[in-house]
């Protein structure tokens, strides 16, 4: 489902004329309503819950049905030994975790979790109520969403889907995810929201390499860690990011040699 162009929307009322988003009026009406949203963060970025319910009225109802929860963290769960596979060998790893789908068992039923420290980290304040963080959402949101659809359906796309690895099931969530943020840029204000990511990227981009100059490797990698979660497409920041973290590991390990 995609939302149109914001409209007039004319209420009869001594010729007074309400401007209302189509985005908006929808929202009162659409299934996503039903799914809650719960907000486990002690320090949210406001608006934050607002984004999630705007992303959840841009994917299809039908493929949302089931789901019954969005749960916002900022503290991830301790590893424990009835935890996935995939969640020991990222946390083994420390390596950023956006989200994950909850799938519907005898005692629990389905939801989504997103965790909003990694998810957010990156995006300045001044464009919180903008579409920058409902892109970036969305596109964890549609992710996790394909999941649901496979677990549910037994596929994403089409019936004739035959996922024999893991990575095969990630490609297709992924391409799920890209349709829907392409959709997405379609509409004016997320075309633009899409461009700001990409100018915010770059800045903090070019800031890490003053960081670098200056020797200041932590400074640098955190730039280049905010450029890679608002832009995984950057073609220089996972490189650059992990040069940063190897010197940094150098001078640590100079500074501890005792002097002689």
């Amino acid at each position: 489902m995609e939302c149109s162009e914001p409209f007039l929307f004319k209420v009869p009322c001594e010729s007074s004329i309400i401007v209302l988003s189509l985005d908006i009026v929808r929202g009162l009406f659409l299934p996503s309503q039903k799914i809650q949203v719960l907000n486990k963060c002690k320090k949210l970025p406001r608006g934050a819950v607002w984004q999630v319910r705007r992303c959840l009225r841009w994917i299809d109802p039908n493929h949302l049905e089931g789901i019954q929860y969005v749960e916002l963290i900022d503290k991830l769960p301790n590893v424990k030994e009835k935890s996935p596979d995939w969640y020991k060998e990222v946390r083994e790893k420390e390596r950023g975790i956006y989200g994950w789908y909850n799938e519907q068992t005898e005692t629990d039923c389905a939801g989504i979790v997103l965790h909003m420290p990694d998810l957010c980290n990156g995006i300045p304040r001044f464009l919180w109520w903008t579409t920058v963080p409902t892109l970036l959402i969305a596109k964890v949101l549609a992710h996790e969403v394909a999941h649901h659809l496979q677990f549910t359906r037994g596929y994403i796309f089409s019936r004739n889907e035959n996922f024999k690895r893991d990575w095969q099931e990630e490609a297709a969530a992924d391409r799920y995810a890209f349709e829907l943020i392409t959709r997405m840029r379609k509409n004016w204000s997320y075309w633009l929201g899409h461009e700001a990511i990409l100018v915010t990227a770059d800045t903090y981009y070019r800031l890490g390499v003053n960081r670098w100059k200056e020797k200041n490797y932590a400074k640098a990698a955190s730039y280049w860690d905010k450029v890679m979660r608002l832009d995984s497409d950057h073609t220089y920041a996972a490189h650059w990011y992990w040069r940063a973290l190897d010197m940094l590991e150098s001078d640590q390990g100079r500074s501890r040699k005792p002097d002689r």
